[in-house]
């Protein structure tokens, strides 16, 4: 009698696609609050709740792959876990958040910037508490819609587009043309700097 043939079967790759799914969705929930930390509430306690929310993931993903990759899947996920870690640790997010967001808005602004030298922009002598409403193509730049006035460069007066205010943080982009010096106060219920040059006269403040 001649023996049978039987088919040959290929043994299956372990699936480990689903974890690394949730993996990968913990992880881009993570960038994306540490890249809006400038605009968020309460940045500590979202901190928190993210990178609980990372590490987990992260547990959850590596018992399912030791499950079906065993230690070379373990290998894998913690090479992978510490690239990450180091991309979501190594930058300045309010720098590449203000800069990026600028970028992306730069006709805007500087047609902002244009709006400001045809009007000749004033304010109550409280200039602290005075506020001028920007037309709606530019109202998008700011917290709420306005100007701020926070002093002087030169003889012009410095409007602040506030993206952040708090009773402990102010931040925001502001159009000063000429020479700056970094070191130059102004003030928005506490005192304020230029941090950035983004060109153009525009500064990140804060």
């Amino acid at each position: 009698m001649m023996p049978l043939d039987l088919p040959t079967t290929t043994p299956r790759p372990p699936r480990v696609l689903w974890p690394l799914v949730g993996l990968f969705a913990a992880w881009a929930t993570l960038f994306v609050v540490h890249y809006f930390q400038v605009l968020l509430w309460g940045w500590t306690a979202w901190r928190t709740i993210v990178w609980f929310s990372v590490v987990a993931a992260t547990i959850a993903a590596g018992l399912q792959v030791w499950r079906r990759a065993r230690w070379r899947g373990i290998v894998y996920l913690a090479v992978l876990s510490a690239l990450l870690t180091t991309g979501a640790l190594l930058p300045n997010w309010p720098h590449t958040y203000a800069v990026t967001y600028f970028d992306l808005h730069s006709d805007t602004f500087n047609n902002l910037a244009l709006w400001q030298e045809e009007h000749h922009l004033e304010a109550a002598d409280d200039y602290k508490c005075a506020g001028v409403s920007l037309p709606p193509e530019f109202q998008e730049l700011s917290e709420y819609g306005c100007l701020e006035p926070i002093g002087r460069h030169g003889d012009d007066r410095v409007w602040l587009v506030p993206v952040r205010t708090t009773a402990d943080e102010t931040c925001g982009y502001a159009y000063i043309p000429g020479k700056v010096d970094p070191s130059t106060t102004f003030d928005f219920d506490g005192a304020i700097h230029p941090v950035i040059d983004l060109g153009a006269g525009w500064w990140w403040i804060a």
